[in-house]
Protein backbone atom coordinates (compact mmCIF):
# COMPACT_ATOMS: atom_id res chain seq x y z
CA UNK A 1 0.00 0.00 0.00
CA UNK A 2 2.88 2.56 0.41
CA UNK A 3 4.40 1.87 -2.50
CA UNK A 4 0.81 2.65 -4.48
CA UNK A 5 0.88 5.56 -2.20
CA UNK A 6 4.27 6.94 -3.11
CA UNK A 7 3.56 6.28 -7.13
CA UNK A 8 -0.02 8.29 -6.69
CA UNK A 9 1.95 11.04 -4.98
CA UNK A 10 4.86 11.13 -7.67
CA UNK A 11 7.44 10.16 -5.92
CA UNK A 12 10.81 10.59 -7.38
CA UNK A 13 13.21 7.84 -6.09
CA UNK A 14 10.57 5.23 -6.61
CA UNK A 15 12.01 2.77 -8.88
CA UNK A 16 10.81 -0.21 -11.09
CA UNK A 17 12.30 -2.27 -9.38
CA UNK A 18 11.19 -1.30 -6.41
CA UNK A 19 7.59 -1.36 -7.64
CA UNK A 20 8.09 -4.94 -9.07
CA UNK A 21 9.26 -6.03 -5.78
CA UNK A 22 5.84 -4.43 -3.87
CA UNK A 23 3.72 -6.84 -6.85
CA UNK A 24 5.74 -9.47 -5.12
CA UNK A 25 4.95 -8.81 -1.97
CA UNK A 26 1.82 -8.57 -2.55
CA UNK A 27 1.09 -11.72 -4.07
CA UNK A 28 3.35 -13.35 -1.39
CA UNK A 29 0.92 -11.50 1.54
CA UNK A 30 -1.95 -12.40 -0.28
CA UNK A 31 -3.08 -9.19 -0.78
CA UNK A 32 -5.82 -8.93 -3.32
CA UNK A 33 -6.46 -6.14 -5.47
CA UNK A 34 -2.95 -5.05 -6.28
CA UNK A 35 -0.89 -7.20 -8.29
CA UNK A 36 -2.54 -6.24 -11.43
CA UNK A 37 -2.67 -2.33 -10.30
CA UNK A 38 1.14 -2.74 -9.90
CA UNK A 39 1.45 -3.83 -13.96
CA UNK A 40 -0.31 -0.24 -14.56
CA UNK A 41 1.43 1.04 -11.81
CA UNK A 42 4.81 0.15 -13.71
CA UNK A 43 4.03 0.47 -17.34
CA UNK A 44 3.59 3.98 -16.08
CA UNK A 45 7.22 4.84 -14.31
CA UNK A 46 8.18 3.39 -17.37
CA UNK A 47 6.58 6.21 -19.20
CA UNK A 48 8.75 8.84 -17.57
CA UNK A 49 11.54 7.68 -16.18
CA UNK A 50 14.09 5.75 -18.91
CA UNK A 51 16.93 3.57 -17.98
CA UNK A 52 19.31 4.88 -14.73
CA UNK A 53 16.72 6.65 -13.17
CA UNK A 54 16.89 9.50 -16.52
CA UNK A 55 13.69 11.36 -16.20
CA UNK A 56 11.84 11.38 -19.95
CA UNK A 57 11.69 14.27 -22.25
CA UNK A 58 7.75 14.89 -22.66
CA UNK A 59 8.55 14.00 -26.37
CA UNK A 60 9.95 10.62 -24.93
CA UNK A 61 7.04 9.99 -22.96
CA UNK A 62 4.07 9.76 -25.53
CA UNK A 63 5.29 6.17 -26.96
CA UNK A 64 5.15 4.34 -23.32
CA UNK A 65 1.85 6.05 -22.50
CA UNK A 66 0.39 5.00 -25.55
CA UNK A 67 1.30 1.54 -24.54
CA UNK A 68 -0.11 2.23 -20.73
CA UNK A 69 -3.30 3.31 -22.33
CA UNK A 70 -3.31 0.04 -24.36
CA UNK A 71 -3.26 -1.82 -21.32
CA UNK A 72 -6.26 0.42 -19.76
CA UNK A 73 -8.31 -0.23 -22.21
CA UNK A 74 -7.53 -3.73 -23.22
CA UNK A 75 -8.61 -4.25 -19.07
CA UNK A 76 -11.92 -2.07 -19.81
CA UNK A 77 -13.17 -4.30 -22.10
CA UNK A 78 -11.98 -7.17 -20.62
CA UNK A 79 -13.59 -6.45 -17.06
CA UNK A 80 -16.82 -4.67 -18.22
CA UNK A 81 -17.78 -4.33 -14.29
CA UNK A 82 -14.49 -2.17 -13.76
CA UNK A 83 -15.19 -0.38 -17.20
CA UNK A 84 -18.66 0.55 -15.62
CA UNK A 85 -17.55 1.44 -12.10
CA UNK A 86 -14.64 3.35 -13.36
CA UNK A 87 -16.57 5.30 -16.13
CA UNK A 88 -19.75 6.36 -14.62
CA UNK A 89 -20.28 9.71 -13.87
CA UNK A 90 -21.57 9.67 -10.50
CA UNK A 91 -19.42 6.88 -8.69
CA UNK A 92 -20.41 4.32 -6.35
CA UNK A 93 -17.57 4.50 -3.80
CA UNK A 94 -19.46 1.93 -1.68
CA UNK A 95 -19.63 -0.68 -3.99
CA UNK A 96 -16.14 0.44 -5.63
CA UNK A 97 -14.62 -0.29 -1.91
CA UNK A 98 -15.71 -3.84 -1.63
CA UNK A 99 -13.74 -4.93 -4.46
CA UNK A 100 -9.61 -4.09 -3.77
CA UNK A 101 -8.82 -5.07 -6.96
CA UNK A 102 -11.46 -2.74 -8.70
CA UNK A 103 -10.86 -0.09 -5.81
CA UNK A 104 -6.86 0.12 -7.37
CA UNK A 105 -7.06 -0.20 -10.40
CA UNK A 106 -9.86 3.13 -10.84
CA UNK A 107 -7.13 4.90 -8.92
CA UNK A 108 -4.38 3.90 -11.17
CA UNK A 109 -6.61 4.44 -14.36
CA UNK A 110 -7.21 7.90 -13.22
CA UNK A 111 -3.85 8.98 -12.46
CA UNK A 112 -2.58 7.56 -15.48
CA UNK A 113 -5.53 8.63 -17.91
CA UNK A 114 -5.24 11.88 -16.61
CA UNK A 115 -1.28 12.41 -16.51
CA UNK A 116 -1.22 11.33 -20.34
CA UNK A 117 -4.13 14.50 -20.79
CA UNK A 118 -1.28 17.15 -18.92
CA UNK A 119 1.68 15.56 -21.29
CA UNK A 120 0.11 16.75 -24.36
CA UNK A 121 0.19 19.87 -22.87
CA UNK A 122 3.82 20.20 -22.13
CA UNK A 123 6.45 22.40 -24.15
CA UNK A 124 8.38 20.50 -27.03
CA UNK A 125 5.75 17.87 -28.20
CA UNK A 126 6.79 18.72 -31.57
CA UNK A 127 9.82 16.37 -31.28
CA UNK A 128 7.39 13.36 -30.46
CA UNK A 129 6.19 11.53 -33.64
CA UNK A 130 2.52 12.87 -34.40
CA UNK A 131 1.34 9.44 -35.52
CA UNK A 132 1.80 8.56 -31.61
CA UNK A 133 0.37 12.03 -30.60
CA UNK A 134 -2.43 10.95 -32.56
CA UNK A 135 -2.77 7.58 -31.31
CA UNK A 136 -2.73 8.77 -27.38
CA UNK A 137 -5.67 11.35 -28.47
CA UNK A 138 -8.00 8.86 -30.12
CA UNK A 139 -7.21 6.58 -26.56
CA UNK A 140 -8.06 9.67 -24.51
CA UNK A 141 -10.64 10.49 -26.49
CA UNK A 142 -12.30 6.89 -25.98
CA UNK A 143 -11.45 6.96 -22.20
CA UNK A 144 -13.81 9.76 -21.17
CA UNK A 145 -15.51 9.02 -18.51
CA UNK A 146 -19.63 9.28 -19.55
Amino acid sequence: YIVFGRWKSDAPMLTVDRIDRAKQEAVQNRIKGLPLAFDLVKLHRLSFYGPYKRPYQPHETIKPLNKALDKILSLLEEKPILYQLWSAKQRDWQRISENAEVYFLIEAIDKIVLDAQKQLFEEGLDKADPLMIKAIRWKLERLKRE
